[in-house]
């Protein structure tokens, strides 16, 4: 038994039923043999004990193999889904010399100012009051309960797009996430609109290598109107994106919309 638990054929937690039952099997042959030469049943407890410490050992093995699976190189071989939408390759490479080393949200407000607002989802899903455009899923980025505000940042998470938007479409929150119970800490807090928060994502994702665009034009801005007002907006970001590939990948999507 105790070669059956330490063989590596054997360290499968798929197997965990047949070894416990090979415990309890030669559990019950012993105390039968016990019970032959000793009839006392004093013996049954340290029998329990023994078999409770085979069985933790298994467990443990059965980690050990999990874990080996988890880093094999086969695992590492496999590709990794990207959320483009939540970082760009390009602006990445660039801000923390790799996609592995840069995060893709900060998780709490320490880091909101003019320059690095708040854009992306956590922006589409903050209310705008008597508009009909952005999410539904505010509390998803801005907990209060716990404490956690999930947000990208433009020029950190996001790339810097002032150049080509200027600073349209940016609002100042610190006294709305004041009233939501969200300190500034003597600082102003800043938020794209739903339609630059949508913009941004649009040429972060150009910037990318993905060539899937998780904006939901239609969902987000549901009217003509705030449609176009997004199109125009885009238009301003047209002479940043020379590179013939990243333009046609832009207008691609655009009449897709």
């Amino acid at each position: 038994m105790n070669s059956l638990i330490r063989s590596d054929k054997h360290r499968d937690p798929d197997n965990a039923i047949q070894i416990a039952a090979t415990i309890d099997q030669t559990l019950r042959s012993t105390k039968q043999e016990l019970g032959q030469s000793a009839p006392s049943l004093r013996t049954s407890r340290p029998l329990q004990v023994i078999a409770g410490m085979l069985l933790v050992v298994y467990e443990y093995q059965c980690l050990a193999a999990s874990v080996d699976r988890l880093s094999s190189p086969f695992l590492g071989s496999l590709p990794v889904r990207q959320h483009t939408a939540d970082v760009s390759l390009e602006s990445a490479k660039k801000q923390s010399g790799g996609l592995m080393a840069q995060p893709l949200f900060d998780f709490d407000l320490k880091r909101v100012s003019r320059e690095h607002y708040i854009t992306g989802k956590a922006a589409i899903n903050f209310p705008d009051p008597g508009s009909t455009t952005g999410g539904w899923h505010f509390l998803s980025y801005f907990d209060r309960e716990s404490g956690v505000a999930k947000v990208s940042l433009a020029g950190i998470h996001y790339p810097d797009t002032t150049a080509s938007f200027g600073d349209l479409g940016m609002i100042d929150v610190t006294d709305e996430l004041a009233r939501r119970r969200w300190s500034a800490e003597g600082r102003r807090l800043y938020i794209a609109d739903h339609h630059r928060a949508a913009a941004d994502m649009i040429v972060k994702w150009v910037l990318s290598d993905s060539k899937h665009c998780n904006v939901e034009v239609a969902e987000w801005f549901p009217s003509p109107e705030d449609q176009q007002r997004l199109l125009k907006l885009l238009e301003l970001a047209v002479p940043k994106l020379l590179e013939p590939g990243r333009l046609s990948k832009m207008k691609a999507w655009l009449s897709s919309q």
